[in-house]
Parts: structure tokens; C-alpha cells; sequence
């Protein structure tokens, strides 16, 4: 098995670049209904509350997935990539044979599932191939395809849809992904994961609901990731209200987010495992809790609220690659139970957040960082339950 030492090994390298451009293509299928969900909604002419329903029935389908990723303890890393590729490219394939609103609605559900099922097996392979102290540097690298799919994957989605029509994206991505298992299948080796045959059998939902610390993992994620949603939810209404230049600041804050998260990647990568992951999460906390409650104060000028947006979202992002690697170690024999409960708690703290975030928001923006400061602090006392093992 390859081991990552100072520099990590050239098949090792190859396989990062592998991981970081697949999560590209399904970050970028899965991201693509936001910004152009008004383009999916004409062309299968359905109403708003139609694709409301198809889109909370997507988020119900990250639920699956602790139930699934256990398979990547007992039976491989690579096999659980492969599923997860595979249940992505049956639903870009449904939509691709069968265009229409059923099959967009399965087409949304599989490839959230495909995405949460392959991200929970790949970041539990690339645990398992790094020591710990290297383990952030790696592990960040991988997450920039949720970042370069908003700056790179969106113009190309926009393009398909500007000079062909609504469906074209699905054939386009269905046969990326296929591209992608074909790489899977020939760089990433079939390595059995850490610990004993009787452990790994184990693994399961059951084994990380009776740990305490992976609990508390979990407590993180979920109140850090209902924190961003109860601002990126309304943080466009905020602009609006503060600016009156809607279209021209959302503009401008779609750039400045797809910066921001690749920066807190980049700045996750180069300094995490330098600092020690401790360190870097409580100084992120602090620094996304600075930001969260300055927020309301920027409307004066919207390049300062840009700033401090730009801000809140890379130490955000820089947070939670503090927060992965601390993930991965908590149950090394169940790591892919471990990942799968954790993109678990990720689909439920966005539930959470895009519930609790318009109704905050009834009494104003400062409402709603004061709500998602409320919930970095309990994210923050939640680490503090967590034993972290020293770097």
C-alpha cells in the first residue's frame, strides 16, 4: 500500500489528480441546478414548487447513504468508488435515454447518492494512504473539485445550455463519469482497509452511532454546515434589501464565493498539517465567527461585504479541511461508515439551515448570523468533546 511521506509517491499523485477531477465532474452535476434552476425548470415545464419537491427529494437522498458506505470497510475502497461512479452515471444515463420530469427527479437522487457514496470511499482511501501529519495537505487537494466546479464547471454547463438545449448537460457528464471509472479502475489499487478482518466486518452506522467521539464529529459538521447555509440562503435577499443591485451584486458574489472556497482549500492545504489540526480549527472558528457577526455591518458599500464574504467563506472552507482529516482518524476501521454518517450530517445540516434560514430572516440579516454564530460556537464546544490525536 503507498505510503505518503514527505512528498507523496508519483502513483499517489496521480491518483489525487484522478480524485480532485471527478469530484469536479460530480460536484459540477450536482451543483449546476442552483444557479440555472430556472433554465431545468422551462425546459421540463414544471412549476417552482415541482422542483422544490425534486430537490428536497435529492437531499433526502444523502439519508442513504451511511447504510452504503460501510461496503468501502468490508469489501474496498475502490469497489465503493466504483458504485458510487456508477449510481452518478445511472442518472445522468436515465436523463440522457429518458428526458423528462421522472427521470430528472431520479436522475437528482442518483447522483446525489453516486457523489456522497464515491466522496466517503475516496476520502476514507486517501486516509488510509497518507500518515496523519501529511493527511490535511491531501485531503485538501481532493476538495478543490467542489470549488473549481463553481469557477470552471458552471461556464461550461452554461455553455451546453446556451448553444444546444435544457437536457445536454446529462450526456455531457455521463460520459465524463465514465471516463473518470475507467481511471478508477486502472490507477486507484484494491487495497484492504486498516485493521482486522473480524473490525472491518463490523463496520457500520450502528458501530459510529455507539462512539461518542464520532458523534461529536458529527454534532461538528452538522451545525457548521447549517451555519453556511443560514447565510447562503438569504445573504442574496441581504444584497438585494442593502444594495438594489441585485443581478449585478450576485454577480459579483458568485465570483467572490468560487474564490473564496478555493482559497480556504489552498490556504487548508498548505497550513493545516503546519499548525496542527487543533489549532487550525479553533482559529478558523474564531475567524468565521468574527466574520458572521461583522456581516450586517458592511451594507454601507458593497465591496465590503463582498470582502467580508470572501472572507466568512474561505475561513469557512479553511475550517473544515481542519475538520476532515480529525474525521478520518476517529474509527480507522470504519472510516467509510465514518464518512459516509459524516456527507450524512452535511445533507441534514443544509435541511436544517435552508428551513431555519428564511424564517430567521423574517426579523432581519442580523437575525441570521447571529443564529449562524450560535451554531459555529456549538460546532466549537462539539470539537472540544473530540480527542485529537497529536501532529
Amino acid at each position: 500500500q503507498t505510503r505518503m511521506t514527505d512528498r507523496p509517491a508519483p502513483r499517489f499523485r496521480y491518483q489525487l489528480l484522478i480524485f480532485t477531477l471527478t469530484r469536479l465532474v460530480l460536484n459540477t452535476g450536482t451543483r449546476m441546478f442552483y444557479p440555472f434552476l430556472s433554465t431545468f425548470q422551462r425546459g421540463l415545464g414544471v412549476d417552482l414548487v415541482a422542483m422544490s419537491a425534486a430537490l428536497s427529494i435529492r437531499s433526502l437522498a444523502g439519508a442513504i447513504s451511511p447504510f452504503i458506505s460501510p461496503l468501502a470497510d468490508r469489501k474496498g475502497r475502490k469497489l465503493s468508488m466504483l458504485l458510487g461512479l456508477g449510481t452518478f452515471a445511472a442518472g445522468a444515463g436515465l436523463m440522457t435515454l429518458f428526458p423528462g420530469f421522472p427521470a430528472f427527479v431520479a436522475a437528482l437522487s442518483l447522483g446525489f447518492l453516486g457523489m456522497f457514496v464515491f466522496m466517503s470511499a475516496m476520502q476514507a482511501y486517501v486516509a488510509d494512504t497518507t500518515p496523519f501529519d501529511r493527511r490535511a495537505l491531501a485531503l485538501s487537494i481532493s476538495e478543490m473539485g467542489w470549488s473549481l466546479s463553481f469557477i470552471f464547471g458552471m461556464p461550461v454547463i452554461g455553455a451546453l445550455l446556451q448553444y444546444f438545449d435544457w437536457s445536454a448537460p446529462f450526456p455531457f457528464l455521463l460520459g465524463l463519469t465514465l471516463v473518470m471509472m475507467a481511471l478508477v479502475i486502472i490507477f486507484v489499487p484494491n487495497t484492504r482497509p486498516p485493521g482486522s478482518d473480524e473490525e472491518r466486518q463490523r463496520s457500520s452506522f450502528k458501530v459510529v452511532l455507539a462512539s461518542p467521539a464520532a458523534l461529536a464529529g458529527l454534532a461538528v459538521c452538522l451545525c457548521m454546515v447549517a451555519a453556511n447555509e443560514t447565510i447562503t440562503v438569504v445573504f442574496g435577499l441581504w444584497m438585494e434589501d442593502a444594495f438594489g443591485l441585485q443581478l449585478a451584486a450576485l454577480g459579483f458574489a458568485s465570483a467572490v464565493i468560487g474564490a473564496a472556497e478555493l482559497g480556504g482549500e489552498s490556504s487548508g492545504a498548505a497550513l493545516v498539517d503546519r499548525l496542527g489540526k487543533r489549532r487550525a480549527v479553533y482559529g478558523g472558528l474564531c475567524l468565521v465567527t468574527t466574520m458572521v457577526l461583522i456581516l450586517p455591518w458592511m451594507k454601507f458599500n458593497l465591496y465590503a461585504a463582498l470582502a467580508a464574504l470572501f472572507i466568512f467563506y474561505l475561513s469557512f472552507e479553511f475550517t473544515f479541511m481542519g475538520i476532515l482529516p480529525v474525521m478520518t482518524e476517529l474509527l480507522p476501521a470504519a472510516r467509510g461508515a465514518v464518512m459516509g454518517a459524516m456527507v450524512a450530517s452535511f445533507s441534514l445540516g443544509r435541511m436544517f439551515g435552508d428551513l431555519l434560514s428564511p424564517w430567521i430572516y423574517r426579523f432581519g440579516f442580523r437575525a441570521n448570523t447571529l443564529a449562524a454564530a450560535a451554531l459555529i460556537l456549538l460546532a466549537a464546544y462539539a470539537f472540544s468533546r473530540i480527542k485529537v490525536k497529536s501532529d
